[in-house]
């Protein structure tokens, strides 16, 4: 992870598990980000979120915006709703979605923190991961389907003849497995 700004680092203060979070405290205005770059290793659309928690300092929540991005190598931005500080321990988790990336593209994950002084709090916890429930599960072949469950592999030989008192075409295969 990478910290940009002031008032926030990494200490053994409050995780929300393990041992190590990144904890933030300042008696003047906070602006900083926590960010990481990672490589997609599949095609595909991925989600992530990160954990915080803590308390509003002077002037409560007014002013402060807290969201979570995703930007992938070419530019484009996904980025999460505004979350709010709550209180010690109430953890909010701002998340992004729908983040399609080809196999090889870089994703970069980014917390932006903007609070009133003597805001505090801590993050942890973070992922990103691909959205298996954007993956196609199913493969339509005229009128017949074949449903597979995401990471299944078959292999497919098939013959298509038109039926010609219909003229739709149609498929056979010699696969049992399928």
């Amino acid at each position: 992870w990478t910290i940009t700004g002031s008032g926030a680092g990494i200490t053994s203060d409050d995780p929300k598990t393990g041992t190590k979070s990144v904890h933030f405290y300042s008696s003047s205005a906070l602006d900083f980000t926590v960010s990481q770059t990672v490589t997609a290793t599949d095609a595909g659309d991925y989600a992530g979120y990160i954990y915080i928690q803590g308390g509003s300092g002077t002037g409560g929540n007014t002013g402060e915006s807290i969201c979570l991005t995703a930007v992938t190598s070419d530019g484009t931005t996904y980025t999460s709703s505004n979350v709010t500080l709550n209180g010690w321990k109430s953890w909010v988790k701002p998340t992004v979605s729908g983040v399609s990336v080809d196999a090889g593209d870089t994703i970069t994950f980014t917390l932006h923190v903007i609070a009133n002084k003597g805001s505090w709090g801590t993050i942890d916890d973070s992922c990103l991961y691909l959205d298996k429930s954007a993956v196609a599960t199913s493969l339509t072949l005229d009128k017949d389907t074949l449903s597979m469950t995401y990471g299944d592999t078959a292999s497919l030989t098939c013959t298509t003849d038109q039926d010609t008192s219909t003229g739709v075409p149609s498929f056979t295969t010699s696969n049992t497995a399928v």
